[in-house]
């Protein structure tokens, strides 16, 4: 059994984790590969012909995400508990 920190995730699993299409996945891919603008900053796993991503690796691009954009330090309502 493959352990979860060295599961390998396709286009259309990255998709669903980002709650984004498969073609930005894609186009982001393209336009690292060919040094345009982007955002999804993780590289590739190639897999014969196939682009795989390391689970650890999109994680970390996640949780390195601009702190502004991270509400779980947020007090909500003043509220403390």
């Amino acid at each position: 059994m493959l352990h979860t920190q060295n599961r390998l995730l396709n286009d259309k699993e990255i998709a669903h984790l980002l709650c984004v299409s498969r073609s930005w996945v894609r186009g982001q891919r393209f336009k690292r590969a060919h040094g345009k603008p982007h955002h999804f900053d993780v590289e590739y796993v190639p897999v014969g012909t196939l682009p795989r991503y390391r689970l650890e690796d999109v994680l970390a691009w996640i949780n390195n995400l601009s702190p502004a954009n991270d509400n779980r330090s947020t007090v909500k309502n003043g509220d403390e508990s």
